[in-house]
């Protein structure tokens, strides 16, 4: 796991599914690769590789899934994929050019309005009424972009996404203890 968000994701996803979360550090810190194992469940000691097979990998805890909900699971990965690439870039400005910094703060902005204005304009989750693994997910980082990002101005015109963070907050407390606002521009 190559960063402490990381580890706080398992765990949170830990959480959603009432297990334990064991991390092996020292696997983590001697492999980086994309898809390095780390022992993700006390019982049984499974492995899961990193985002984004794991989400594929959690799957097979339902015990069917409908077409519907598979279909749910990979469109939630594709944003989260999209969001977790937009977030590296806001996170980490100096790796950045200031200029693909700026875009990725505008694209940030323009995703979570995506969000607000369509895919959690009547559902309560990203995927319907339920709350499934991509909601901790989305949640995660959704969160952690509030402070980059996220004006209050801005809040109280994406009501529906600070309803959906404030909805799956249970999972997500560790990262943030409340939804907080970037300095006003």
């Amino acid at each position: 796991i190559p960063c402490k968000c990381q580890e706080q994701l398992f765990k949170s996803l830990g959480e959603f599914f009432g297990q334990e979360i064991k991390i092996d550090v020292q696997a983590a810190e001697t492999h980086c690769p994309p898809k390095t194992p780390v022992v993700f469940l006390q019982n049984g000691e499974q492995t899961v590789f990193h985002i984004p097979a794991i989400l594929m990998y959690l799957q097979r805890y339902f015990s069917e899934l409908s077409f519907e909900m598979e279909q749910g699971i990979q469109y939630g990965q594709v944003l989260f994929e999209k969001l977790h690439f937009l977030m590296n870039l806001v996170e980490n400005p100096k790796d950045s050019q200031p200029n693909l910094f700026k875009y990725a703060q505008e694209e940030l902005i323009a995703f979570m309005k995506m969000l607000n204005d369509h895919e959690l304009a009547e559902n309560t989750f990203l995927n319907g009424n339920k709350k499934q693994v991509q909601d901790v997910f989305m949640g995660f980082i959704l969160k952690n972009a509030y402070k980059h990002v996220m004006t209050e101005k801005m809040a109280n015109e994406m009501q529906n996404l600070t309803r959906y963070l404030r909805t799956v907050e249970k999972e997500i407390t560790f990262a943030t203890q409340e939804l907080k606002f970037a300095p006003k521009k």
